[in-house]
């Protein structure tokens, strides 16, 4: 599995996530795909974003997510979320107003800019 950790959002008529891909998986899959370069860049590539969102939502149909439950759109963080970051509390809960305010540009990106 690609996926660390998930963030889903729901702002508009569909469902993003922000997620923290496995870096030993995906990184195993770009050299395999052909795709070179830093962790962050490797995250930031396209086909590797299609690739967890297609894992995403393979998992979302097996355990019958409604299709409204299910993202249209993901974006890969390089970094983790920690409670260091300020993005998790210490016990690893979502902090999802600061995880909100850190993503706020791609938020705004995958929402079209609404």
């Amino acid at each position: 599995m690609f996926v660390s950790n998930v963030c889903p959002r729901s702002e508009q008529n569909y469902v993003i996530s922000f997620v923290v891909p496995n870096q030993k998986k995906l990184t195993e899959l770009a050299k395999q795909r052909g795709i070179v370069g830093t962790w962050e860049e490797i995250c930031t590539h396209p086909d590797m974003e299609r690739e967890v969102l297609k894992e995403i939502k393979e998992v979302a149909v097996n355990i019958k997510l409604q299709r409204f439950e299910i993202p249209v759109m993901v974006h890969l963080s390089p970094e983790p979320w920690t409670p260091e970051t300020g993005l998790v509390t210490d016990a690893f809960k979502l902090k999802r107003k600061e995880l909100k305010n850190h993503y706020l540009h791609h938020i705004e990106r995958m929402y079209g800019g609404k």
